[in-house]
């Protein structure tokens, strides 16, 4: 008989989904089995945002496979449960009511579950209400929506994404979504009022690639923020709004209209800077000061002086318009 506390050393020699035989011999055999790269019955344990939980990821059809697992599931109460759904089309849609039955069934047994929630190709988040209220993680993508109601005052929801969406030309109805702490809203024609980000406190993570934004001035009461991806915001001509975000740790400013990187001094954190093809920009001096910095892409730009790198004792060549460096 082999010792359960090595169980997960038996684990790793199935390529597939351990044996429920051996998964299912006690507690800590179901986290085992589900720590394996494959899970069980698809869930698997993950770490994200310094949180761990069991995570299942699924279509919208495979509501019934997931009630077949969903003695499993009840059977493992270890960490919160999260539920990744993929929605594609209006069709779709018809299968929201079993996973809010679904849902419902999960509080009545006390499993602890939230959702994630993968839109693609719709006009509506109306159909979606049911499911929103136990909603963390919301992406939508190539939707064409004409109301956000149904996101409006989502206390639980943490993370949304809207790439390729059209109908948006502002975001104030996620000013009442206050626990949110990462927002994207890219490829998005149209959105020209994002002020409403500067109202999320817990806010880390912003990317607003190729907006029509003129200026990040509405960040700069965002403390705990520590990434900003503006690239390809063609109309942005300054940084200024992040001066002095202490926990910034990477800044995408590749393909704006900045002349100057000076807002950037005091961000003390700093590791990751892009502000490649940047055609306006003439210095990177003040990377002397930036001692957390780590790497740096900046080709294409106008810089023709790089004695600041060489402070940093980093060869680097004579050709600045193909500098990608990284600092040790």
């Amino acid at each position: 008989m082999f010792a359960l506390q090595h169980l997960s050393d038996y684990m790793d020699y199935f390529d597939g989904s351990p044996p429920l035989a051996l998964s299912a011999v006690n507690s800590h055999g179901r986290e085992c089995g589900e720590r394996h790269k494959q899970g069980i019955f698809g869930c698997t344990v993950a770490t994200e945002d310094y949180e761990t939980r069991r995570v299942i990821q699924m279509g919208s059809s495979d509501i019934g496979r997931v009630e077949r697992a969903q003695w499993w599931l009840e059977r493992q109460h270890g960490y919160p449960l999260r539920i990744v759904i993929q929605f594609k089309g209006v069709e779709s849609l018809g299968d929201i009511a079993g996973w809010v039955d679904f849902a419902h069934s999960l509080s009545d047994s006390e499993v602890e579950h939230t959702f994630g929630l993968n839109v693609r190709e719709t006009e509506s988040l109306l159909p979606f209400a049911g499911l929103l209220r136990r909603t963390v993680d919301v992406s939508l993508n190539d939707c064409h929506l004409a109301s956000f109601q149904p996101l409006d005052g989502l206390e639980g929801l943490k993370k949304v994404e809207f790439r390729h969406c059209r109908g948006i030309s502002g975001i104030d109805f996620l000013a009442a979504c206050p626990n949110l702490t990462r927002v994207t809203v890219s490829f998005c024609p149209g959105v020209t009022s994002v002020e409403a980000l500067g109202s999320l406190r817990h806010l880390r993570e912003v990317s607003l690639v190729d907006s029509d934004i003129t200026t990040v001035d509405f960040l700069k009461h965002c403390s705990v923020l520590e990434s900003v991806d503006v690239n390809s915001c063609k109309q942005l001509g300054s940084l200024d709004g992040i001066s002095g975000l202490r926990f910034l740790k990477t800044v995408d400013a590749g393909g704006t209209d900045i002349a100057d990187i000076r807002a950037l001094i005091s961000c003390e954190s700093l590791e990751t800077l892009n502000v490649s093809h940047c055609e306006k920009l003439t210095s990177l001096e003040i990377l002397a000061g930036l001692e957390s910095l780590k790497t740096l892409s900046a080709g294409d730009t106008g810089v023709a002086d790089i004695s600041a790198l060489r402070m940093r004792g980093v060869g680097v060549g004579e050709r600045p318009e193909l500098c990608k460096v990284s600092f040790d």
